[in-house]
């Protein structure tokens, strides 16, 4: 499985991106609110998204909320994919 990072910025921002990639460095300097690893898992015709761990180069960790955020930035076709 490949390996998805993902930060949340302003509480409503969502950005998944390749797991090779610093979360800092994605962050650019934006204010991210929460951070850290997630798996995807089709559903039908919907994915589910489990957040889990978190960011040691933005001590930051990944907070209840960030799957739903990011399940409807998805099927809402707002995702940012880096």
């Amino acid at each position: 499985m490949l390996k998805l990072k993902y930060i949340i910025i302003d509480d409503i921002l969502g950005v998944i991106f390749h797991g090779g990639i610093e979360h800092k460095v994605e962050a650019n300097g934006r204010n991210v609110t929460s951070a850290g690893f997630c798996k995807l898992f089709p559903n039908g015709n919907s994915v589910d998204i489990e957040c889990y761990g978190r960011s040691n180069s933005l001590s930051i960790g990944s907070l209840p909320k960030d799957s739903l955020v990011l399940k409807a930035m998805l099927k809402n076709n707002e995702m940012l994919v880096s």
